[in-house]
């Protein structure tokens, strides 16, 4: 299965949930598999090995597999990924702007994600759609094209849910469902978040100090604060086959 997350904004905290979301994956396949790999993190920021406390990969990109020679192996993509402490897979998705792969071998590339024995999150950051004409633009809207799960993910700020909306009714992204960092002294809740963009609310993620602490501290692979625990285990039994 693969799943984006995504938004509109910047800081509202995409990469910090989908490390949430990977590590209650790493967790459930833990319990029934000790030694199973859990799932892929696919990271276009390259924020998320440092959000997991880890240090920079030696391994290559995405980009580097796309401007590789063509090898459609089942584990051609996996030689180039870095696997975490807890057994979570990561792989940056390097320089696109640079890149003369073709649009076939990027769809080649995101089909062996989406069909691979294990789910892929990809962490897609904040969605800028200008016309740009280079490989960059193409992956973001053939990510979309491809993914099994789209979740946007937003405060209940006005300027963010803003333009969110110009996105969604445009119709320039396909999204499934909203996830809502949650800020009590905002003044909209989940339910205008869901008037707003006429998508359901399908998880919350506290904006708590616990969370921001385990990521200054590069332990929240390590030791999930209690208040992630449940966005986390949400998103690993939607992915056995609950909803999403």
């Amino acid at each position: 299965m693969l799943t984006v997350l995504w938004s509109t904004k910047g800081g509202v905290g995409v990469s910090v949930t989908a490390a949430i979301f990977a590590v209650g994956l790493a967790e459930s396949a833990a319990s029934r598999d000790p030694g199973a790999g859990s799932c892929l993190l696919l990271d276009s920021g390259g924020d998320l090995p440092a959000i997991l406390g880890e240090g920079v990969p030696d391994g290559g990109s995405f980009a580097d597999w796309l401007n590789s020679p063509v090898d459609v192996a089942f584990d051609s993509l996996r030689r180039v990924e870095a696997v975490t402490s807890r057994r979570l897979s990561y792989l940056a998705v390097g320089d696109l702007a640079s890149s003369t792969a073709s649009i076939e071998r990027l769809r080649l590339g995101l089909r062996l994600l989406r069909h691979a024995d294990r789910p892929t999150i990809i962490d897609l950051g904040r969605v800028d759609l200008a016309s740009t004409g280079d490989l960059r633009e193409s992956f973001v809207r053939e990510v979309f094209a491809f993914a099994d799960v789209s979740l946007l993910v937003t405060t209940p700020c006005y300027l963010a849910l803003r333009r969110a909306q110009h996105y969604v009714a445009e119709g320039l992204v396909q999204a499934t469902g909203v996830v809502v960092v949650d800020q009590p002294e905002r003044a909209l809740r989940s339910s205008d978040v869901e008037a707003a963009l006429g998508l359901p609310v399908v998880c919350t993620v506290p904006y708590a100090a616990p969370i921001a602490r385990a990521v200054d501290a590069g332990l929240l692979q390590r030791r999930l604060p209690q208040s992630a625990r449940r966005p986390a285990r949400w998103f690993a039994e939607a992915d056995r086959g609950g909803s999403l």
